[in-house]
């Protein structure tokens, strides 16, 4: 499973041209290929919970990590 804010991520990385492809071809196929799921706890929850944590200042690292943490 992934964070909803994986696809976005991919896109800019895409963007500056670090990734092949953008986020949502690139989670469609991984989605057929091997089942990739993205979590689907409400998004406001998890920010919620992310704005209190204080090892970085980047709120997506935040919103990633504690994503993956609560599941």
């Amino acid at each position: 499973m992934i964070s909803p804010i994986v696809v976005p991520g991919l896109n800019c990385l895409h963007e500056i041209g670090k990734a092949g492809a953008p986020g949502q071809p690139v989670f469609s196929d991984l989605r057929k290929r091997i089942g990739l799921r993205m979590r689907e706890r409400p998004f406001a929850d998890i920010v919620c919970l992310a704005s209190v944590q204080k090892w970085t200042r980047n709120p997506s690292d935040r919103i990633v990590v504690l994503q993956a943490a609560v599941w």
